[in-house]
Order: structure tokens, then sequence, then C-alpha cells
């Protein structure tokens, strides 16, 4: 198969997909007037990865302090803790991304 450098031909104006708005840097069209461009970096990215590494840390340090007395238990009780304790440590990260991504910590309500 080869690839033709050749640009895409634009849509027409009445095509479904031609009114495809700027949605997070990513989409057709030029930003709204009010968003900063999307290239340009952005410094909550290296502080929210920063966060990132330093939760994990903590995490892993707390869940590895259980180790003896998780240990102490019936086996499917231990893989159940550790299947939990597997996953536990995704629920606050949301938050996180999301101000990493948006610079808010939480999703804007919805008008009612």
């Amino acid at each position: 198969v080869r690839l033709s450098a050749r640009p895409r031909p634009a849509l027409p104006p009445h095509h479904p997909f031609s009114k495809i708005h700027w949605v997070a840097g990513r989409g057709r069209g030029p930003a709204p007037p009010n968003r900063k461009d999307p290239m340009e970096p952005s410094w909550r990215k290296p502080a929210g990865v920063i966060g990132l590494l330093l939760y994990l840390t903590l995490y892993a340090g707390l869940v590895s302090s259980f180790a003896d007395a998780l240990s102490s238990l019936p086996q499917a009780l231990m893989v159940i803790a550790y299947i939990v304790l597997g996953i536990a440590w995704l629920l606050p990260l949301r938050p996180l991304f999301l101000w990493m991504n948006t610079g808010r910590w939480t999703f804007p309500k919805e008008p009612k």
C-alpha cells in the first residue's frame, strides 16, 4: 500500500463531520478565543507526574506495611484483599488527571 502525501480534501459544508468543534486540542477548526494554545506546555503536567510518583510511593509503603497482617489471612481472603488494594489506588487519580488536563479538580456541573 502506497501512502499519498497529498492533503485530504476539505469536507463540504453540509457534511455532518464538517461541524466538529474544537475539543481539548483535537478536532477541526481554530481554538475558541477564550482558550490558550493547546500546544503550549502546561506546568500542571510535570507537577501532576511528580504528585503521582509521590502518591504511588506512599501507597506502596502503606500497603507493604500491612503485608504481615495480610499474610496471616486465609488464602481466599488474602487474594481478595490484594485485588481490592491493587484497584483502590486508582480511585484518587481521576481528579488528579482531570486537574492535569483542565486545571479543575471536578467536572463542571450540568445546567438543569
